[in-house]
């Protein structure tokens, strides 16, 4: 069977749905529990990875600075989230990202065919002017009144390797720009949250490569003056987005390093007044 026709059947209601979900869950489990190899000082180990994604399939999603769109393709040709449940951005027009990036356009065009939402001049420090939601008082009043079943449904923001793309030479100088970015992103999220009347229980998901200069980004620090802590936390697998591609802000090519050659790690924040568990992260250290 096709690729189409198991997304066809991830949707389907009734045991035949049941059960493709159930299938995708399985083979993602086995990835999970996959050994891999490392070298270390005395010889070769095994270890095993444990596979993080920052949502379930029945979660809605919107993604934010999406670039190509290729990672907004992966998860629908992997069947890791429902097409009609996610919502595709960009920070560029779409004239723009089509000129900056190759392959973008059959792209867009597949995920419009599957039924994913894609908008483009989104800001990610200004989602709810950009996405234009508004909500008057009596309208904040009603929301705050009604169930959480019957509010809006999106669960999560997801923002990909931010990056302001200005390529400032000064390491402080371009780690206070960056800082700025991130920080005004948790702020235009949590107020998303707020208008949409979803509240403590959305979910804002940031991935950064690991070591310098992002760990000095300090993204935990900054999550929490806006009042959300870390969730969980794992290594972005590169191997659950096989068609995913990482472009720079700037447009084609890569960095020094080749992305996927690169360790990255994926938060989950959540707001602090969201009685839960306490917050732990995956612990996928060797």
């Amino acid at each position: 069977m096709g690729k189409q026709g198991k997304q066809k059947n991830l949707k389907a209601k009734g045991l035949k749905g049941a059960l493709a979900r159930h299938q995708l869950k399985e083979k993602l489990q086995k990835v999970s529990n996959t050994p891999t190899k490392k070298a270390n000082d005395t010889g070769r180990k095994r270890t095993n990875q444990k596979a993080f994604l920052p949502f379930g399939i029945e979660d809605e999603i919107l993604l934010i600075g999406e670039g190509d769109f290729s990672f907004a393709c992966s998860i629908v040709k992997s069947g890791l989230a429902y097409p009609e449940k996610l919502k595709a951005t960009s920070y560029d027009s779409f004239s723009a990202v089509i000129e900056k990036y190759d392959g973008a356009e059959d792209n867009i065009a597949y995920l419009q065919s599957e039924g994913v939402k894609v908008s483009h001049e989104v800001d990610a420090t200004r989602l709810c002017q950009s996405l234009k939601v508004k909500a008057s008082k009596k309208e904040k009043k009603h929301m705050d009144s009604m169930s959480h079943n019957e509010r809006e449904k999106l669960s999560h923001i997801v923002f990909n390797f931010p990056h302001t793309g200005k390529g400032i030479k000064d390491v402080d100088r371009n780690i206070k720009a960056n800082q700025e970015l991130v920080l005004s992103f948790l702020k235009s999220a949590d107020e998303l949250f707020q208008v949409l009347g979803v509240g403590a229980e959305g979910k804002i998901v940031i991935t950064l490569f690991e070591g310098e200069p992002y760990s000095s980004w300090n993204v935990k620090l900054l999550a929490k003056s806006v009042g959300y802590k870390v969730k969980e936390s794992g290594k972005f697998d590169w191997s659950l987005f096989p068609s995913y591609h990482h472009r720079r802000t700037i447009g084609m090519g890569d960095t020094t390093k080749p992305s996927i050659e690169r360790n990255a790690r994926t938060y989950v924040f959540e707001n602090f007044k969201k009685e839960n568990k306490p917050s732990k992260e995956t612990d996928d250290s060797d």
